[in-house]
């Protein structure tokens, strides 16, 4: 897992040193146990699902809640990697915000992602 560094998430409207350090630490837990340890708010996502959510969801999820956005949205797939590509909706596509590609947490725009056709739509099949 590789993941932003706590001074590039404090450039994210609202997040502080502590948040940053709690939202490495949810990318880099290895069982829902330690997300919720440090986000106790995320305990409950995915108990009216009908089937178990993934520890990636759970993570995504737990990271939308600590520093504060409007849900997780999928963007598409990266034609670099072919990951899916998540972010964290800020209300802007133009404002600093966590955008998760595969493996990989990082801060950036997800609107310029798109206008530099980074990511493509998912094929149906």
């Amino acid at each position: 897992m590789r993941c932003a560094s706590v001074k590039s998430l404090t450039a994210i409207h609202g997040v502080d040193e502590q948040t940053a350090k709690l939202v490495r630490a949810v990318w880099r837990a290895k069982s829902r146990d330690e997300i919720i340890a440090a986000c106790p708010e995320s305990a409950d996502y995915g108990r009216d699902f009908c089937s178990r959510p993934t520890l990636g969801d759970c993570k995504r999820d737990a990271i939308d809640r600590l520093i504060g956005t409007h849900g997780v949205g999928y963007l598409g797939v990266s034609r670099k990697t072919g990951e899916d590509v998540y972010y964290c909706n800020a209300g802007d596509g133009y404002v600093a915000t966590v955008i998760f590609s595969g493996d990989t947490l990082r801060v950036g725009c997800w609107a310029d992602m798109v206008e530099r056709g980074t990511v493509r739509e998912k094929q149906p099949w």
